[in-house]
């Protein structure tokens, strides 16, 4: 297991992109901006990674990882448009197609854990306990962006390393097992030197703002985004990759709110989530 401290700050562009996708208004951009400046020294922000190749990934790996990603083919893949499982004798099939997409018949894989550390976890308490919803909420999405930049670090820090393009995420609960989490925590701590982050018996991550997922590398840069694979497409943060190149848009104002305002009036999707969380209408 190799590990990694990362220093990240969003730009002025990103928290205003932040500030977009969970719809705050133009006139709470000064408390983002404040609030980040007040999380920054509690951040530790840290990713972990050990490479596989050949039979090692291939025991971690589902059927169907060479199948195009959402952002490439505008569907999840045959596992999830069929029903079923993949054959290996399809998989052998999909080789030639996949290399052209640059992943390699024997996937390099990479066992991946990323973490803010707990200190945004206890000013969240901090802000929640006094129920300062509006602040608890901006943290909640400052956490979100901020993970989202430690995701391009360790992407970034593999490419240096291998040679490699990290072109997929494979997530526990989602495109793998949600018990995965457990092995790819055992096998990141099994040098003798536990990783920060840990799980209950229910599977949910602590600290709070931490990810675990299998990467995908490959030689050639896919279309893939780190949202190609989720199923969650009513998610308010989804990114959406177009095409087979680096442009990246963010879902349009009515998916994210499609159905939502009918249900609960006139507020954003992001005061929804703040009065589901706390009960309140």
């Amino acid at each position: 297991m190799k590990k990694a401290a990362f220093s990240i700050r969003l730009t002025k562009e990103e928290q205003e992109r932040m500030a977009k996708r969970c719809h705050f208004e133009e006139t709470q951009l000064y408390r983002i901006a404040a609030l980040e400046e007040a999380l920054a020294p509690l951040l530790r922000a840290e990713g972990y990674y050990e490479l596989l190749t050949g039979p090692e990934s291939a025991a971690f790996l589902p059927d169907g990882t060479n199948e195009p990603c959402r952002g490439q083919s505008g569907a999840i893949g045959r596992i999830r448009r069929q029903g079923r499982v993949i054959s290996k004798a399809e998989r052998r099939d999909q080789t030639d197609e996949a290399a052209g997409r640059g992943d390699s018949p024997n996937e390099t894989a990479a066992l991946c854990a990323v973490t803010l550390g707990s200190g945004i976890d206890d000013m969240q308490a901090l802000y929640g306990g006094a129920e300062a919803v509006m602040d608890d909420y901006i943290l909640e999405c400052l956490g979100s962006a901020l993970l989202e930049k430690a995701y391009e670090e360790l992407a970034d820090l593999l490419r240096r390393e291998t040679g490699l393009f990290l072109n997929r995420y494979l997530f526990p609960g989602s495109q793998v097992e949600l018990t995965q989490i457990a092995e790819i925590i055992g096998r990141l701590s099994s040098g003798g030197e536990l990783i920060p982050i840990s799980y209950n018996k229910d599977f949910v991550l602590t600290p709070k703002k931490s990810v675990v997922f299998i990467g995908i590398l490959g030689e050639k840069k896919s279309g893939c985004g780190i949202c190609a694979d989720c199923p969650k497409t009513d998610c308010e943060s989804r990114v959406e990759t177009s095409g087979t190149d680096d442009r990246e848009t963010d879902r349009t104002e009515t998916e994210r709110t499609k159905g939502s305002r009918a249900e609960t009036g006139n507020y954003s999707y992001g005061y929804q989530r703040i009065f589901g969380r706390y009960g309140k209408e």
